[in-house]
């Protein structure tokens, strides 16, 4: 039922943006080449958001907007606490974790090597990898098995943060 109404919010804003090209169910993103301009265009009764960029559609999201937030989000790295600064583009050779989806709220830019504790992530927010060639992010479960491997020039717009309690920029 769930999939059918994000499918339907899907089809009507291929009417607001062209060229959708695809739909998710909540909580589940499917991406293409696509990976900034986001907007939303269509929200269900339930609070579920689907999000496209435009004009080209090949990035499709569906945020349960009842999740977690990261509002009260903090990290603690090799170098203590790693101070956040409202969003803006990620300094080269960092990897940046913020706090809203889109790239919006606050950003913590990770750049020592090191493992980094992630405090009061609870939702969803985005993620820009910016650090140089021949370095990978990871981010990591509690029991310090990785979650996600993420290369430079990597990002995702909305990524569930909840699951991470670490994460390891280099």
């Amino acid at each position: 039922m769930a999939l059918r109404r994000v499918l339907a919010l899907a089809v009507a804003s291929t009417t607001l943006a062209v060229g959708v090209a695809g739909a998710a169910s909540a909580g589940t993103r499917v991406t293409g080449p696509a990976q900034s301009g986001l907007r939303v265009t269509a929200q269900a009764p339930d609070g579920t958001r689907v999000t496209t960029p435009a004009p080209d559609g090949t990035r499709v999201t569906a945020v349960p907007l009842g999740a977690g937030n990261n509002n009260s989000a903090s990290i603690v790295g090799p170098r203590g606490p790693v101070q956040a600064i409202p969003a803006q583009g990620c300094p080269p050779g960092d990897f940046c974790m913020y706090t809203g989806i889109d790239f919006t709220g606050m950003v913590f830019p990770l750049y020592f090597c090191g493992t980094y504790n992630l405090y009061n992530w609870n939702g969803y927010g985005s993620y820009h990898n910016n650090e140089t060639s021949g370095t990978a992010a990871r981010l990591l479960f509690q029991d310090h098995s990785t979650h996600l491997i993420d290369y430079p020039g990597d990002m995702d717009g909305a990524w569930d943060f909840s699951p991470d309690w670490f994460a390891v920029p280099c």
